[in-house]
């Protein structure tokens, strides 16, 4: 949020709807502006058909449960979304789970 929107937030400890308020385009372009951080559920909701999704982890294992149940509530297939990251332990949860 630092480089894209100017405001120094946490992600993992900021809620959800002040995410949302901030401009992450305005640092690219004019025509960009007021451009906001969608939510995973958003983006799971408008995934264009025949097209792939890339979901880079950056947190620990505490995120596979309610990940698992957004997949599950969008009916993800693992031709459509997969996930990447670094804690082995974190991705082998979420491949055991879906």
């Amino acid at each position: 949020t630092k480089r894209t929107g100017k405001r120094k937030l946490k992600i993992h400890k900021t809620f959800s709807h002040v995410l949302k308020e901030v401009d992450i385009g305005s640092f690219k372009e004019a025509k960009w502006s007021d451009e906001k951080i969608p939510l995973l559920s958003e983006v799971l909701a408008n995934v264009p058909p025949k097209k792939r999704l890339f979901v880079e982890l950056k947190g620990g294992i505490e995120i596979v449960r309610p990940l698992v149940d957004l997949v599950k509530h969008f009916n993800c297939s693992e031709k459509v979304l997969s996930f990447i990251g670094f804690k082995l332990e974190t991705i082998g949860a979420i491949k055991k789970l879906l």
